[in-house]
């Protein structure tokens, strides 16, 4: 395979599942050891927020990513990697309580796997400090993109409703626009968020939450491709401050408020916006993604029913593309 820059998106330039082992260790790591720059921004309370960015000298927009529940900028270096190739300055925040940004109290800072917020306008906030603070003020052009995946999806969700005048278009990935709560009834999550408040339960993990328990978990995870889940695994052994891996109490109230929000006021939304939808999901639900599709003026939705959560380390075929779709979507900026 020929890795070099490529002016126009071909499928050649994705690794396959196959190559991709050969493909992060030759190419995608020495890139970002020699080429991503990170620093830190005091966000809207003084909370330190870590991100990272690279610059390309040939421009053609910014994209910023917005990550999503647990992640860290590692996981998303081929990604990263693919939007430089094809001529992107690209900035990654790591949203406070994740990766090298600052937890929300000492105790946190002890239990590194937990998540924490208490109303997801914390997120929204570090994400308007990041384009004020950094992104406005380094970017070539001035125009700017949003990918946004999951729980960050959500959080992109809310940002364009709230701040319309930043981005020129937007790619929700999977976004977390109703939480899947695995055949719970609404009367027991309910219940249980009821009983939470009442015994501050607040920094708890959720039934069925943990921290990482280092047990190697493909099967059941997010991920159809191995060989990518095997190397966001070894990220988190290698480094404690990727190992945030289950939410309390809060964080889970909170998603579900904001989920209800950024459907509600989809309309808000102007945009165009590309939807990908994955039909073997099992951390969001399809139907509040359907409804925000609905609501908003300029939604494409994309459904893979073969894909899991994680679209970008699904299959060959579908992360190929994917990642067409995505360069044919922002192509014309």
């Amino acid at each position: 395979m020929d890795w070099k820059m490529m002016e126009n998106f071909s499928v050649d330039m994705i690794a396959g599942e196959e190559d991709f082992p050969e493909m992060m260790e030759q190419k995608i790591l020495p890139w970002a050891k020699a080429n991503l720059v990170d620093g830190y921004f005091n966000s809207f309370d003084g909370r330190q927020i870590h991100y990272a960015r690279v610059i390309n000298e040939n421009e053609k927009a910014t994209i910023v990513v917005s990550h999503g529940f647990c992640e860290f900028i590692p996981k998303y270096y081929e990604v990263l990697y693919y939007f430089y190739e094809m001529g992107y300055s690209v900035f990654m925040l790591e949203y406070r309580g994740h990766g090298f940004s600052q937890r929300a109290n000492e105790k946190l800072e002890q239990e590194l796997d937990k998540v924490y917020v208490t109303d997801y306008r914390e997120y929204v906030e570090d994400l308007h400090g990041f384009m004020n603070q950094v992104v406005c003020k380094e970017s070539r052009t001035g125009q700017f993109i949003l990918f946004a995946h999951s729980m960050g999806g959500c959080i992109a969700s809310y940002f364009l409703e709230e701040y319309p005048n930043y981005f020129k278009k937007a790619i929700l990935s999977s976004p977390l626009h109703e939480m899947n709560f695995k055949g719970t009834s609404p009367v027991v999550v309910n219940a249980l968020f009821i009983l939470s408040i009442l015994l501050h339960w607040d920094m708890k993990y959720v039934p069925g939450q943990h921290g990482f328990d280092d047990v190697y978990g493909f099967d059941h995870s997010s991920c159809l491709s191995e060989n990518r889940y095997r190397y966001i695994f070894k990220c988190r052994e290698d480094e404690p401050r990727y190992t945030t891996y289950g939410g309390s109490y809060a964080w889970t109230r909170a998603s579900v408020s904001a989920t209800k929000q950024v459907v509600r006021n989809a309309s808000k939304i102007a945009i165009p916006v590309l939807l990908f939808q994955a039909g073997l999901d099992t951390m969001v639900e399809a139907r509040g993604q359907n409804e925000f599709a609905k609501a908003a003026a300029n939604v494409e939705l994309i459904r893979y029913d073969e894909s899991k959560h994680e679209v970008f380390n699904s299959l060959d075929y579908i992360r190929r593309d994917y990642y067409k779709k995505i360069f044919d979507f922002i192509g014309d900026m």
